[in-house]
C-alpha cells in the first residue's frame, strides 16, 4: 500500500535531483542501473523521508519538461516505527526493509523499498516491493547512504546514493510529459 503511494508521488510530482553514486540491480533478467536521486523536504503531515533513484536525469525547476516514458525507478522510504505510529527519522542510521508499513513491523528504524517501470504511456507497470535487506542513511538532509534490497524474485538492488533536495515548484502539482 505505502509503496503504491510512493510510486504515485513519483509520477505526480515529476523527478528532479542529483547524480547518485549508482544503484545496480536486475529485474526479469535485465540489468538496471539507476544514477539520479532526489528527495523532498517532508511536510508536517508526512511520516517518512522519501528518496527516489531514477535511470535518467530530470529538471527540478521545470518538471513539465521531463519524460516519464519507459522510466525505471527505485523508491526508498525510511521511517521510525513505534507504539505511537510512524515518524520521520531524527538521526541517520540503518533501516530494516519491511514489506509494507504497518503495525506488525518491529519498532525502530524501518524502510519500504520498491522498484517500478513506467510504460510508453507513462503508466506504472510493475510495482514490486522488496521483502528484505537494509538501507543505511549517512545523512538525512539531503539523504545519502546505501541500499541493499532483495525483491521477492530473489533479484537484488544495491549501491550508494546521494540525493539532491528537490521540492516541487509552487503551484499545482506538475507531472512529467509523456514523450
Amino acid at each position: 500500500m505505502r509503496i503504491a503511494a510512493t510510486i504515485l508521488a513519483l509520477v505526480g510530482m515529476a523527478a528532479c535531483g542529483g547524480d547518485s553514486d549508482g544503484v545496480n540491480g536486475s529485474f526479469a533478467g535485465s540489468a538496471v542501473t539507476l544514477t539520479h536521486a532526489y528527495s523532498q523536504t517532508p511536510s508536517p503531515d508526512q511520516k517518512s523521508i522519501l528518496v527516489t533513484i531514477l535511470d535518467r536525469t530530470s529538471d527540478c525547476q521545470h518538471p513539465q519538461n521531463d519524460s516519464l516514458k519507459n522510466m525505471s525507478s527505485l523508491s526508498i522510504e525510511v521511517f521510525v516505527h513505534g507504539a505511537g505510529g510512524d515518524s520521520v527519522p531524527a538521526k541517520a542510521g540503518t533501516f530494516q526493509i519491511v514489506g509494507d508499513a504497518g503495525s506488525a513491523n518491529p519498532d525502530g528504524n524501518d524502510a519500504v523499498v520498491g522498484f517500478d517501470v513506467t510504460d510508453a504511456t507513462c503508466t506504472p507497470q510493475l510495482p514490486v516491493t522488496a521483502r528484505s535487506g537494509k538501507v543505511t542513511l549517512e545523512n538525512l538532509s539531503p539523504p545519502s547512504g546505501t541500499v541493499d534490497a532483495v525483491l521477492p524474485t530473489g533479484e537484488r538492488f544495491s549501491g550508494r546514493f546521494t540525493a539532491a533536495k528537490c521540492d516541487p515548484p509552487p503551484g499545482p502539482p506538475a507531472g512529467g510529459t509523456c514523450f
